[in-house]
C-alpha cells in the first residue's frame, strides 16, 4: 500500500501490463455515488439559474420587452408611460398624456421623486416652472381646450434602488410611479 501512494504521489506511469492507479478507485461506492449526485445537482442548479436568467432577459428585466414598460392610466383623461426597469445615470423617457380643462395644461411632480433624478429635457419646454416645497408644476400653452397633451421628460436617475413618486395635473390626486434602478 505505500508504495502504492508514493506512485500516485510522484505521478508515475503504470508498468507495462499493470491498470492505472486512480484516486477514485479508492474510495467505496457510497461515496463516489454521493459524489456523483452532488455534482448533477449542483448541475441542475446551475441550469436552472442560466434559464432564469434568459427567460427575465427575454420578457424584459434587462432591456426591452414586455415588462420593461409600465403604463398608469386614470380614466381616458390621463396616461403615464415609463420604464420599469433602468440604470442609473442612464436616460429614461418618462411620457405623460393628459386631456386639460381650459387655460394652461398644468402638471406637477412630487419633489421627492423628482430629487432622485436629474431632468435632461422636457419636450415641448414648459411655458412657466413653479417650485414649492412638496411639488414642482411645469405649465404649457395650449392653443385649444379638450386637446390631448403629450409631454415627454428626459431623466437620469441619480442612483439605483427602487424609486417611486407621484405626478398630477392641476388640483387632481397624483398617478403613481414606480421603478427598480439597477446600480
Amino acid at each position: 500500500m505505500p508504495n502504492t501512494v508514493a506512485r500516485v504521489l510522484q505521478n508515475l506511469r503504470p508498468r507495462k501490463g499493470e491498470m492505472p492507479i486512480l484516486m477514485a478507485a479508492h474510495f467505496s461506492r457510497y461515496q463516489l455515488t454521493r459524489c456523483h449526485r452532488l455534482g448533477w445537482t449542483l448541475e441542475r442548479i446551475g441550469w436552472g439559474f442560466m434559464a432564469a436568467t434568459m427567460f427575465a432577459a427575454v420578457v424584459g428585466l434587462f432591456g426591452a420587452g414586455w415588462l420593461s414598460t409600465a403604463e398608469t392610466t386614470r380614466s381616458d383623461s390621463a396616461t403615464v408611460r415609463y420604464p420599469r426597469f433602468g440604470r442609473a445615470h442612464s436616460p429614461l423617457e418618462l411620457e405623460v398624456e393628459w386631456t386639460p380643462g381650459p387655460g394652461d395644461a398644468v402638471l406637477w411632480i412630487e419633489r421627492a421623486y423628482l430629487d432622485d433624478f436629474a431632468i435632461e429635457e422636457v419636450r415641448p419646454p414648459p411655458v412657466a416652472v413653479t417650485l414649492d416645497s412638496e411639488r414642482i408644476q411645469y405649465s404649457f400653452r395650449v392653443s385649444e381646450s379638450d386637446v390631448r397633451v403629450t409631454v415627454e421628460f428626459t431623466v437620469r436617475a441619480s442612483h439605483g434602488g427602487v424609486l417611486s413618486g407621484s405626478l398630477g395635473f392641476g388640483g387632481e390626486p397624483g398617478l403613481t410611479v414606480r421603478q427598480y434602478i439597477f446600480p
